[in-house]
Formats: structure tokens, C-alpha cells, sequence
């Protein structure tokens, strides 16, 4: 995933989870503000929370999908090379 505004990843974890934290590597330039939304059918999305500076994000969330959307562009270019859900 690069980053530009309004970009969009879902990721299918298989099963409902229950997750307790998310994180992101970036490549290259400052992690981009990001947030994190919340499905258990792949439709419907809640739970939009912001990741911090660092790109970690911290919950106590169930969900089978997870949807990571980057608000703001990095300071420069940057690519997502690592997304933990936990």
C-alpha cells in the first residue's frame, strides 16, 4: 500500500478474532495519519479509530476483517511494508 489519502486495504483474517492491537511499518518518509475500522461480515465497518504517530493502535475490538485507510499523505514517500493485527 502506498500512501495517498483516502487509500484503502481490508484484510480477511479468517475467522472473528478478538484483537487487542494493531501495527504498521512504513518504508521510506514518517508513518501517514491512518485509522483502522472494524467488520464481522465484510460490509459493514465500524469502530474507526486513529493510529498514533508511531503507528501502533491499541483495542479491545472482535472482528474478521480489518480495514486500514490512510487519512493525510506521509511527509513523503512511503509504502506499507508490515501491517501486525493481534
Amino acid at each position: 500500500m502506498v500512501s495517498r489519502p483516502d487509500g484503502r486495504m481490508v484484510v480477511d483474517l479468517g475467522a472473528e478474532q478478538h484483537i487487542t492491537e494493531i501495527r504498521t511499518q512504513w518504508r521510506g518518509g514518517h508513518a501517514p495519519a491512518s485509522q483502522v475500522e472494524f467488520s464481522l461480515d465484510g460490509r459493514t465497518y465500524s469502530g474507526a479509530a486513529q493510529l498514533s504517530a508511531r503507528g501502533v493502535l491499541r483495542t479491545d475490538s472482535a472482528a474478521r476483517y480489518g480495514a486500514l485507510r490512510v487519512i493525510t499523505s506521509a511527509t513523503g514517500p512511503a509504502s506499507l511494508i508490515a501491517l501486525n493485527i493481534a
